[in-house]
């Protein structure tokens, strides 16, 4: 079966097109962007955020990126005005490579009120692992 090209139907859907873009852009305008922390690559810091950040329940802003004491990555929260940046967790790789390292990606808060993510190393098998830990960066653990 041929299907046939239709104006009436293109002319359509750029209309439909440019409203959502105008839209968006009115939208827009009422917003800031504002730079809230710096990341930088000093020793026992975090750098090259891994993921964006959360909005947890307890209003604090939660995230992973590279870097950190043993240079595994790092889990870290801040107030939403920025103030109060705080490293929680320092991931080791430890002596043969099998705890939780290189956060890989976002974390999530579970209804337990804890935070999940995963890694790109560690684990028995070495491949990566689920861990999960308290806001607060207590109770760390592989899961």
């Amino acid at each position: 079966m041929k299907k046939s090209f239709s104006l009436q139907g293109t002319i359509g859907f750029t209309f439909f097109l440019w409203a959502v873009l105008a839209a968006r852009s009115s939208f827009a305008q009422g917003w800031q962007l504002s730079t809230l922390h710096s990341f930088g690559n000093p020793a026992a810091s975090a750098n090259r955020p891994s993921s964006g950040v959360i909005l947890a329940s307890d209003g604090k802003l939660y995230g992973t990126a590279n870097g950190g004491t043993h240079n595994a990555g790092v889990i870290f929260r801040s107030n939403k005005d920025g103030s109060g940046f705080q490293i929680i967790h320092d991931f080791d790789p430890g002596i043969y490579g099998n705890d939780a390292y290189g956060p890989l990606a976002g974390l999530l808060e579970a209804s337990d009120g804890k935070l999940y993510g995963t890694t790109l190393g560690g684990g028995l098998q070495l491949g990566g692992t689920i861990f999960c830990l308290n806001t607060d960066g207590t109770g760390f653990q592989v899961i």
